[in-house]
């Protein structure tokens, strides 16, 4: 970027020269026009075109918007954002006196001088619940005037967020952030320590040039720095060593503490503005989990003598489950473990997860064997000196198939070169590819040195990736730890651990418990609920708390308290969140926030956004950002009208318009558009004929398409709308309510079956008084016919040849809705349905005969009965060419799986016979599994019954709800 010199930015900016360079960015002087102010430009440095670049330019943006919120004597003053010739670039004042890096070493009452004003700055950013993750020597400016100036804010961070990419210089970098736990003010001290070593020596802390040298450095305690530069005082030393401590809990608690040092040993006379000094609460301490942290310890010891295993920790909303996986992780990296890190967002592409973990073992064994012996996986570049992912796609069961196996080799092959723990936090959002992996992971580690450490959420609601199948399999392989709530006394020895032994504890302690009844993010919530009111402040090293509160000084719920806290946002700031809280999937990237306001500027839309990270509503997730927990829905949500609602409900249905067909539907119902929503819905079902696509839906759209067909139909109907779209809707409705929700078939299946009575003339040959079955018959479809030709074009249905496909379709729908339910009497009257019509068709009559065995066999148990006839519809169905039906696989498999299990139970033999025939056909592949399970329990074989139960566990996650869906799809 050197040839910047002399040139001219956007008309105004003069660039002098180049000050320095870094990843993404270069930092030039320049002249501002016509005013003559020298200001620092920083330029972006990015070729145009890809999405990655996009997604760097909006961290850029957001980091000029979060700078200028920023107003701090030391913190870098920004001036002007704007995009020139050459991309995105920002103004900011132009600091002279050098960089620490350059001046190092200094004096050491320089040193204390300097590293306040960093402290007093990084607590301000702390305030905001973000963390800096960049504290270098080279990004600490001084002034002319002797004072120290914080810079170069592009790696920053909101608190908590664990498992992100790690980012940063090496030799400054915390540990947490390269073992991917969760982020507080101590990753930012750690650096500070890193730097006030290299500012006062010269020398570095942990040397090494890469993340992997540093973490051998990490193993040896550094030398105090009076042992390299004579003269510097013991309490110096001792802060320092403090501060660069491997375990966050054994530094400083906040930055608060590591000023009132510095300005105890170096003399320091600065005075805080209350604006700062009241805002930070620093992280508590983990309370109340010491015999989860002895089980877990105790299960790892087990691990490392090649006994693995899986432990699941569950616990509600705020108990505390991410640190506490933090905890583990860390005692397992004690331990000898190398830990791959990764946290479900709710992302339900295929292998989402698993792309993470293996991401973090790159970069935990970077150009190691194990990563050249899995080529499914992993491609080299750059002549194998790095490597990157195989894009992982193909949610089909022959991709999961593939690509499964080759992840869990993988990951066996890393924790034989080393003790490995796989850790996934939130893993009820997790992708069902992904749970396939956990899952034959934790099969296999039974005799390897590998754990698996999985977080969930106890009360979480059903999500469209049915989490209660995920939960169900990976439950029963891992041994739960359940997380209570706090006790009175743990509460206070958490309110301990952040405000001190100070008085009047005692009287919030209980205050505090009886509101968030034990639950310590909750109980955090209202701490930083009352410090925001004044009613707690922090003054001259101490905190201060009320001797008594009365009832309007604390909410009365937790949820009370975050709509309190809303009210402190912006209205752009609201907006994004109350729309984010009803949108059809939480994960907004940054282009969907900026169409959530359109006509807004995208800085502007920005701004809002980091108020919204500040406060914690969102947290970053991947490359979006999510709603940080359910408790900020309900306090977004219930304070919104309807009319707001339908507004939100507007713009998301056009955010959606390119992204997911489904959220249109589902936002254009919900915003009273049900006109358009009816058209894309029809659409929609056209692509359904066409075939099925993973590509098309996932499982998510099956759930909340649910929720929009009561509402489509009684909106076709209150429009005016054919009779036909109306039927398609029950018929499709009807498709879905076999898989996802049995309950849906009784608002609209009997309306459907009335229509395929008529339409078929089962209404008439059931009227009828000919005794005569062929004249009945003849009699019925010749009626039918007459009255469908009679109809008026617009107003027809089904023709009669359809109708008879159509009522086939519903007898197969009802069999797989009555017997999940156990609806008898649903059983019981199908097969009159196609008793007319079965001379019709070898398929009608194969059809009929399934109906009848089915409820001989449900309603009146007679086995031998229901089997012969199975048999029977067998021999019909293969005696059928491929034309009768393009389903007629599905149809076979289905009632061969009927005949299996019966055989298998009656001690059958040949019952196998009937799992080899499920074996040609890929999606039937679980029912094959089920199968053989069976029949080695009939043959008292228990240890394959048992390794069958497994493989049935794990292929039910490898198969979508989509690809069952698709295999009931019957009759054309």
């Amino acid at each position: 970027m050197s040839d910047m010199s002399r040139t001219v930015l956007a008309g105004r900016y003069e660039v002098q020269e180049e000050l320095g360079s870094g990843g993404m960015a270069s930092v030039f002087r320049a002249v501002e026009q016509p005013n003559g102010r020298e200001v620092a430009l920083k330029q972006m440095r990015l070729p145009p075109g890809s999405r990655e670049n996009s997604n760097l330019v909006a961290w850029f943006e957001r980091e000029f918007h979060t700078l200028a919120q920023l107003k701090h004597p030391c913190v870098i003053t920004v001036y002007d954002y704007g995009i020139s010739e050459r991309g995105p670039y920002y103004t900011m004042e132009l600091l002279d006196g050098g960089d620490v890096r350059e001046r190092a070493p200094l004096p050491w009452r320089e040193v204390c001088a300097l590293c306040f004003d960093v402290c007093s700055s990084l607590a301000l950013l702390h305030s905001r619940r973000l963390v800096h993750r960049d504290i270098t020597p080279r990004n600490i400016r001084c002034t002319r005037d002797g004072r120290a100036k914080l810079i170069d804010f592009g790696a920053m961070a909101s608190m908590g967020t664990g498992g992100i990419q790690v980012v940063g210089t090496p030799a400054f970098t915390a540990p947490e952030t390269v073992h991917r736990l969760a982020l507080d003010g101590r990753t930012d001290l750690f650096s500070l320590g890193a730097t006030l070593y290299t500012a006062l020596t010269g020398q570095l802390a942990f040397s090494g040039a890469a993340f992997s040298e540093v973490m051998v450095a990490w193993h040896y305690k550094p030398l105090a720095p009076s042992l390299r530069v004579p003269g510097i005082p013991p309490a110096l030393d001792d802060l320092v060593l403090s501060m660069l401590s491997i375990e966050p809990a054994l530094r400083p608690a906040s930055a608060f503490e590591v000023m009132q040092r510095l300005a105890a040993i170096g003399g320091l006379r600065r005075d805080e503005a209350q604006s700062v000094t009241a805002a930070y609460l620093t992280t508590p301490s983990l309370v109340g989990r010491d015999a989860a942290l002895e089980t877990v310890h105790a299960a790892l010891e087990h691990a490392l003598e090649h006994h693995g295993g899986a432990t699941l920790l569950r616990g509600e909303v705020g108990l505390g489950r991410s640190r506490l996986l933090d905890a583990c992780v860390l005692d397992a990296k004690t331990l000898g473990f190398n830990v791959l890190r990764a946290t479900a967002s709710g992302d339900v592409a295929a292998f989402s997860v698993a792309r993470a973990l293996l991401e973090h073992l790159i970069s935990a064994l970077p150009a190691h064997s194990v990563l050249d012996a899995n080529p499914e996986i992993f491609a080299s570049f750059e002549g194998g000196q790095r490597y990157a992912v195989r894009p992982l796609s193909g949610p089909d069961v022959a991709g999961v198939e593939q690509i499964q196996p080759a992840i869990c080799r993988a990951l066996l092959d890393a924790s034989r070169i080393e003790p490995l723990v796989v850790a996934v936090d939130d893993v009820q959002r997790i992708d069902q590819a992904s749970a396939a992996v956990l899952t034959a992971l934790i099969d296999k580690s039974r005799r390897a040195q590998l754990f698996v450490l999985l977080t969930a959420e106890a009360d979480d609601e059903q999500h469209a990736n049915d989490p209660s199948l995920v939960i169900s399999v990976l439950g029963r392989r891992c041994q739960p730890v359940v997380l209570a709530p706090l006790t009175p006394a743990q509460t206070h020895a958490l309110l301990s651990s952040v405000f001190g032994d100070v008085e009047h504890l005692d009287n919030l302690a209980h205050e505090l418990h009886a509101i968030a009844r034990g639950n310590p993010g909750d109980t955090m919530e209202l701490a930083q609920h009352l410090v925001d009111h004044g009613l707690v402040s922090y003054s001259a090293g101490s905190w201060r708390l009320p001797s008594s509160l009365v009832a309007s000084d604390l909410p009365a719920s937790t949820e009370a308290a975050l709509r309190a806290q809303l009210l402190t946002l912006s209205v752009p700031a609201r907006q994004l969140a109350e729309a984010q809280a009803l949108a059809y999937s939480d994960a907004f990237d940054q282009d969907a926030y900026r169409q959530l306001r359109p006509g807004e500027e995208s800085h502007a839309t920005d701004r809002a956004l980091t108020e919204l990270l500040r406060l914690g509503v969102v947290s970053p997730a991947g490359d979006a950002y999510v709603l940080s927990n359910r408790m900020w829905r309900a306090a977004l949500l219930t304070q919104l009208d309807e009319a707001t609602c339908r507004q939100h409900h507007c713009v998301l249905a056009e955010v959606y318009a390119s992204r997911s067909q489904s959220a249109r539907i589902y936002h254009l119902f919900a915003a009273d558009k049900d006109a358009l929503g009816l058209d894309e819905f029809h659409t929609r079902h056209k692509s359904y004929e066409k075939g099925f696509d993973e590509s098309v839906i996932h499982d998510r759209d099956l759930w909340k398409l649910m929720a929009c067909y009561a509402r489509a139909i009684a909106a076709a109907q209150r429009l005016g709308r054919s009779a036909r779209e109306v039927n398609d809707l029950r018929r499709w409705g009807l498709a879905l309510s076999t898989t996802v929700d049995s309950a849906l078939y009784k608002s609209i299946g009997p309306a459907w079956f009335a229509q395929l009575r008529y339409d078929s003339g089962l209404d008439v040959w059931q009227e009828s008084s000919l005794t005569d079955p062929g004249q009945r018959l003849t009699a019925a479809l010749m009626r039918a016919q007459e009255r469908y030709l009679a109809t008026p074009e617009g107003e027809r249905v089904y023709g009669v040849e359809e109708s008879l496909h159509r009522l086939a379709e519903y007898v197969v729908f009802c069999i797989a809705i009555g017997v999940r339910t156990i609806d008898l009497p649903l059983l019981a009257s199908l097969p009159d349905m196609l008793e007319p019509f079965a001379p019709l068709s070898p398929l009608l009559d194969a059809i009929r005969n399934n109906a009848i065995a089915t409820k001989e066999i449900n309603c009146h148990s007679h086995i031998d009965e229901a089997l012969a006839l199975w048999r029977k519809v067998l021999e019909q169905l293969d005696g059928l060419s491929g034309s009768a039906t393009t389903h007629l696989v599905a149809i076979q498999n289905a009632v061969a799986y009927a005949v299996g299990m019966l055989e298998a139970q009656l001690g059958i033999a040949r019952a196998v016979q009937q799992a080899e025939r499920l074996d040609r056909d890929p999606r039937q592949k679980l029912s094959a599994i089920q199968l053989r399970k069976l029949v080695a329990l009939e043959q008292g074989d228990w240890i394959s019954a048992e390794r069958y139960r497994r493989q049935a566990e794990l292929v039910s996650l490898q198969l979508s709800s989509m690809q069952m869906f698709r295999s009931l799809i019957t009759i054309e």
